[in-house]
C-alpha cells in the first residue's frame, strides 16, 4: 500500500512539473507576442511614469530641450562659466567712477553742481559819504578754481546836486578790486540809475564779494537797495582756467592795459 503510494506520488510530481515549465514557456512567448521590441510608446506610459533615476546619464541633450523653457531656478549659477564677452568688465570698478564714460566726458569730469552755482543779496539802502564804504556784500561758495561773474546794480539819489557815487566791486578774500568804477550822476537831485559787473578769477572756498562806493558831488548821495548778483564757472572763454583781464592797483586804480 505505501510503496504504491509513493509510486503514485512521484509520478504525478513529474507530471506537474512538466506542466509548470510549459506554462512558463507560454506565458513567456505570449509577453513577447504581446510587447515586441520598439512597441511602447507614449499612450502606454501613465503619468509620471518616468523618474529621475530610470533616466540614464547624460542622456537627455539640448536638441531634447524645449526652446525658452528653462529659467533661472533650472540653472545652478555657480556652476557657469565666466561669458567671453564679460572680461573687458573686469577691470571697470563702477559707472561712477568710468572715466570714459559719455557723461562724464561731456561734464569734463566736474560733478552737476561744480559746473554753475548762483547767489544775490539786496542790501538795505545807504548814504555814502565822502569815504569809502561797503554797501552790500554777496557770499557763494566756488566748489574748486574758476570764476565769478558779479553784476551790481542800484538806484541813487541825492540833494544839493549835481550829486555823484563813485563804485566798485572788491573780492575779498584775493583783496582785488575792479578796476572799472561805475559813476552814477544825477543833476537836480533826482533818481538815476546805475549797473556794472566784474569777473573775478577765484580758488576754491566761500567767496565773499563787496559792494563799495563814496560820494563824488554833492551834499548827499542815496543807494536805494543795492543788489549784488554772484555766478560761479568753472571756465574761461577758452574752457581753460585762466582768464586774461587788466589788473587793478592796491587802491582800486586800473593799471595801464597797453
Amino acid at each position: 500500500m505505501t510503496r504504491r503510494f509513493t509510486r503514485s506520488l512521484r509520478r504525478n510530481s513529474i507530471a506537474l512539473l512538466a506542466l509548470f515549465f510549459a506554462l512558463s514557456g507560454t506565458t513567456f512567448a505570449a509577453a513577447n507576442a504581446l510587447v515586441p521590441n520598439n512597441s511602447v510608446g507614449a499612450k502606454q506610459l501613465k503619468k509620471n511614469a518616468v523618474t529621475t533615476p530610470k533616466i540614464k546619464k547624460n542622456a537627455v541633450t539640448g536638441a531634447k530641450v524645449k526652446n525658452d523653457s528653462l529659467t533661472g531656478a533650472d540653472v545652478l549659477e555657480s556652476s557657469l562659466a565666466k561669458v567671453p564677452s564679460a572680461t573687458a568688465a573686469d577691470s571697470a570698478t563702477s559707472a561712477t567712477n568710468a572715466t570714459n564714460a559719455t557723461t562724464a566726458s561731456n561734464l569734463n569730469g566736474y560733478a552737476a553742481n561744480g559746473l554753475v552755482r548762483v547767489a544775490q543779496v539786496h542790501a538795505a539802502s545807504a548814504v555814502l559819504g565822502a569815504s569809502v564804504a561797503t554797501v552790500a556784500t554777496v557770499s557763494i561758495t566756488a566748489p574748486a578754481a574758476g570764476f565769478v561773474k558779479l553784476e551790481a546794480d542800484y538806484s541813487m539819489s541825492g540833494t544839493g546836486c549835481a550829486c555823484e557815487a563813485w563804485m566798485l566791486l572788491r573780492d575779498n578774500v584775493a583783496g582785488t578790486l575792479s578796476p572799472n568804477y561805475r559813476i552814477t550822476r544825477t543833476e537836480s537831485g533826482g533818481l538815476s540809475e546805475g549797473s556794472f559787473g566784474w569777473i573775478f578769477p577765484v580758488a576754491a572756498g566761500v567767496r565773499t564779494f563787496d559792494l563799495r562806493g563814496f560820494r563824488g558831488a554833492g551834499t548827499t548821495a542815496t543807494l536805494d537797495t543795492p543788489t549784488i548778483d554772484a555766478m560761479y564757472v568753472p571756465f574761461g572763454s577758452t574752457g581753460a582756467s585762466t582768464l586774461a583781464q587788466p589788473l587793478s592797483q592796491a587802491d582800486g586804480s586800473p593799471t595801464s592795459t597797453k
